[in-house]
């Protein structure tokens, strides 16, 4: 693997291009600090993040429910990332934009278009 399929590529090149260093054509038996990028997953949120739920059950909630995020577990055979708040409830990758947002100005425009679309 080159360092290209390395986690740290962005901020590795920068210093190496500042010090004129080469490249490592297999840069996993040479460096390091060579971590692959296929050993790990970009999450969409973090424990500690805000979150916005904009549906409850099947209703629309009057305002948007803020919470935080606690805890991120797997279930299933699928393993499916499910995202745990401070006030219990859950919601996994695939309800991002439908059931809960990461700002308060999106929540506020999706309860507001969801209410449209009920008239």
């Amino acid at each position: 693997m080159n360092c290209k399929s390395c986690i740290y590529y962005e901020g590795c090149s920068a210093w190496a291009d500042l010090k004129k260093l080469t490249y490592y054509k297999d840069a996993s038996k040479h460096c390091q600090g060579f971590e692959a990028k296929t050993n790990y997953i970009k999450l969409p949120c973090k424990i500690g993040d805000l979150v916005y739920f904009i549906k409850s059950g099947y209703s629309v909630p009057e305002k948007p429910i803020k919470t935080q995020i606690s805890e991120i577990k797997t279930f299933s055979e699928d393993m499916e990332l499910i995202f745990v708040t401070q006030i219990g409830r859950c919601f996994c990758e695939s309800d991002i934009g439908h059931k809960v947002v990461f700002t308060q100005e999106e929540a506020v425009r999706k309860l507001k278009e969801m209410k449209e679309n009920e008239n």
